[in-house]
Order: C-alpha cells, then sequence, then structure tokens
C-alpha cells in the first residue's frame, strides 16, 4: 500500500517551499509535499542557488512529474513528505527520476525511520545514487520504521554549471503499513509565512488571526470541493486554505460542511 499522498505529481496545486533571499526565485512544491534546498556563502554566485519548482513535462506516467532547474547555477534541493506508520513496520521506498544532461549530477531517494523533516539527519537511510542522463532511473530504498511517522526525501544536487540543468521526479512511494489515524485529521501549517484564519471558507471572509508556522490543530469539517477546512484556535471557529496544510491523513475522510 503506497502510503504518500499525490505521488505522482498530478494535483495541480502548489504551494511556496523556499525562496531566494533576493526574492526573485520560489522553489513551489505540489500540494501534500514540503522542500528545501542548499544555499551556500561561495564567493561564486551561481553554486547552490535556489531552483525553480513547477509541473514536469516529461513523465514516466500520468499528466505531470516534477520539475525542478536553475538555468543560471547549481542547486542542491530536496521534496519531502512525512507518512503514518505503525512503528516497527518494514517499508519499501522509492521514486523515479530524470537527470537532464549535466554531468557531475547525482540523485537519491531516502526514508527517515524517524519521521524527521531533514535529509542530513543521521536517521536517514540512502538508495544509490542515480547518475545516468537523460533517462528515466528506478531508485529504490527499505528500512523498518522506527516511530509513528516515516519521511521519504527525494533529493538532488549537481556541481557543474549548464542550461538545461532540470532534474525529474515521478512514480514516488512508501509501502507500508499504515498507523492508527486519529478520528479527525490533523493538519499542520506547511508555509513558511503566518497562515490566515477566516471566519468562512474563502479569500474574501473576514481574517480571524494569523497562525504562527508548525501549529498542530484538529480539522473538523471541510468544504465540498476540499480547498478549505475548519478548525479551531484559541477557542474560536474559523477556516484554513487546505493548500497550505499537510495532513496526516485524507482530507476527504472529513465531512462536508453545510452549506459550504
Amino acid at each position: 500500500m503506497n502510503l504518500l499522498r499525490n505521488a505522482d505529481f498530478e494535483d495541480t496545486l502548489f504551494v511556496p517551499a523556499v525562496t531566494s533571499a533576493d526574492g526573485f526565485t520560489v522553489m513551489r512544491v505540489p500540494r501534500e509535499w514540503e522542500g528545501g534546498a542548499l544555499t551556500s556563502m561561495s564567493p561564486m554566485r551561481w553554486v547552490n542557488k535556489v531552483p525553480v519548482g513547477a509541473a514536469g513535462g516529461r513523465r514516466v506516467s500520468g499528466q505531470r512529474s516534477y520539475h525542478m532547474y536553475c538555468d543560471d547555477g547549481t542547486f542542491t534541493a530536496w521534496l519531502y513528505q512525512r507518512v503514518v506508520v505503525r512503528p516497527g513496520t518494514p517499508l519499501a521506498a522509492g521514486a523515479q527520476v530524470f537527470i537532464e544532461g549535466v554531468e557531475r549530477a547525482v540523485a537519491r531517494v531516502g526514508i527517515d525511520v524517524s519521521g524527521g523533516s531533514h535529509p542530513y539527519a543521521s536517521s536517514v537511510i540512502w538508495s544509490p545514487w542515480a547518475t545516468a542522463l537523460n533517462k528515466w532511473t528506478a531508485r529504490a530504498v527499505s528500512a523498518v520504521a522506527t516511530g509513528e511517522r516515516a519521511t521519504l526525501f527525494l533529493y538532488a544536487t549537481q556541481v557543474a554549471q549548464a542550461d538545461p540543468n532540470g532534474v525529474y521526479w515521478d512514480s514516488a512511494y512508501i509501502d507500508g503499513t499504515a498507523g492508527a489515524v486519529p478520528n479527525h485529521v490533523s493538519l499542520e501549517v506547511a508555509l513558511r509565512y503566518n497562515m490566515r484564519f477566516r471566519s468562512g471558507p474563502g479569500p474574501n471572509f473576514p481574517e480571524i488571526d494569523r497562525i504562527p508556522r508548525d501549529t498542530t490543530l484538529v480539522a473538523v469539517a471541510r468544504t465540498a470541493d476540499a480547498l478549505w477546512v475548519m478548525t479551531e484556535y484559541e477557542q474560536r471557529t474559523g477556516w484554513l486554505a487546505a493548500q497550505y496544510c499537510l495532513f496526516d491523513g485524507d482530507i476527504m475522510r472529513l465531512p462536508v460542511a453545510p452549506g459550504s
């Protein structure tokens, strides 16, 4: 059973994950995923720049893949997604990767068996590097979950500047036994900014408050189109835009709020 959500990157909604220091480049990631990028203090300004993240035209299956690229420099960047698992369950994970014509560019997949959010943690178990250029390559890794969450990382890095220098990801998976999911979906803010907490399900409703990043709340209902979720914050009921939230279960399990 693939525990990932939006594993084939078919969802067309993207959210910001990393913004360059000058504010001009934004690495966006597909909904349900998070992302990161390594930035360098090197005097060579083309080293480790923030890549663009977008839907990709190259694909293994479906209509799209995920594409990260930086036309004027190199990048080291990653996607990741955390899933709820049963502790002690065996996990098998992997993805397809396409490295676009850049020598000394490599990519790999990893599992953090403790459910962490940083690829340099010692708890991450990695696949061998993918080095083949201009073709799809499967990378896979297996591990045993040590906690109630596990994280899949899709990681790419390069040291030579070239154009094009894209890396495409498709057909990601974590196969394993899902852990117990609470009756209500808990959600975490996925943006680097504060979330707007609104009185109704839409951008035109008044803003009640702003909720800090990484706050965990319990969602109790959703709109029929699943674009907004109802929750409580500091004893007030309001709505959050679902595309900026991470869920520990399927949002469609939530009841539809009357009139939404």
